[in-house]
């Protein structure tokens, strides 16, 4: 019975790299049998029972234990924080292929993407002067419609790094194989519809592109 579970899973796993063109693949999990055995198991089988090469069944723990096991957060973290992670562990750039001339990469280039942007609202905070106008017609008209311009004006005069910012600044850099010959190409590019094609040769990239399509990407150092 493990011999036909692990067939599958080898079947599965080599399906995934015939249908991924960066090839990624979940990473799996290592839990012991009493008997001292190692076995793995993948995300899928979690709160499951596999059965040791022993023949006792082993239960899988639940899918934040195994990802404490395994030194990671034991809650699914967002796409930016899954990039960061498969950076620092080494797993990317994955692309077998340069996504510019489709030959064999040889250098590991890096792009910046922006995903989100703080930006400062002047009209917001104008909007938010003209309130206080309300409460000085109380105390006369010369009052209120003085009180109000030196407010225009101050706000005007700020700078968008005085105003108050919303939203937040989401940006990750990413890696990507590239053949040497084509690093002018690269380096050289401004186009965001071929800058977000190379990246599409990357499964975890493709994720990160739909979750923010309206993303900014540009070659690192640019």
């Amino acid at each position: 019975m493990f011999r036909l579970a692990s067939k599958r899973i080898g079947a599965l796993l080599l399906s995934s790299r015939e249908c991924l063109p960066g090839r990624l693949i979940t990473m799996p999990y290592l839990i012991h049998c009493e008997c001292g055995e190692p076995l793995e198991v993948t995300a899928t089988q979690a709160g499951s029972t596999v059965t040791c090469r022993c023949g006792k069944v082993v239960d899988v723990p639940m899918m934040s234990v195994l990802r404490r096991s395994a030194g990671e957060s034991a809650m699914p973290l967002n796409i930016v924080e899954q990039i960061n992670g498969m950076v620092k562990r080494g797993e990317l750039p994955t692309n077998d292929l340069c996504p510019i001339s489709q030959r064999r990469p040889d250098l590991t280039v890096y792009l910046d993407v922006r995903c989100e942007q703080s930006y400062a609202d002047r009209r917001a905070q104008l909007e938010e002067s003209d309130h206080y106008i309300i409460p000085y017609f109380l105390f006369g008209w010369i009052f209120a419609v003085f009180y109000t311009l030196l407010r225009y004006a101050l706000v005007k005069s700020k700078t968008p790094s005085e105003l108050e910012r919303h939203g937040h600044d989401v940006s990750v850099k990413v890696p990507l194989a590239i053949s040497s010959t084509e690093k002018e190409t690269f380096t050289k590019t401004r186009s965001q519809a071929r800058l977000k094609q190379w990246l599409e040769s990357t499964p975890i990239y493709v994720k990160l592109l739909e979750e923010y399509p309206q993303a900014r990407v540009t070659t690192y150092g640019a």
